[in-house]
C-alpha cells in the first residue's frame, strides 16, 4: 500500500508580488492543493463593445 507524502498547507499570499515570488521559488508539489477549485478568469460574458479613437501622440 502506498502512503501519501506529507504536504504543507498553502501559505497566505496577500499581494501579487508575494504570489509571483512564491511560484518562482517554491516546489508546489509539496503543498496541499485539495482545497483549490478550477475557475475561469472571464467571470461574465461580454455584453457590450467599446470603440475608442485616440490621438497618435
Amino acid at each position: 500500500m502506498k502512503t501519501k507524502a506529507k504536504t504543507q498547507p498553502m501559505p497566505s499570499l496577500k499581494t501579487d508580488a508575494q504570489a509571483e515570488q512564491f511560484v518562482a521559488k517554491a516546489d508546489v508539489s509539496q503543498y496541499d492543493l485539495s482545497g483549490f477549485n478550477a475557475t475561469r478568469f472571464e467571470f461574465e460574458p461580454k455584453a457590450a463593445a467599446l470603440n475608442m479613437r485616440l490621438p497618435q501622440k
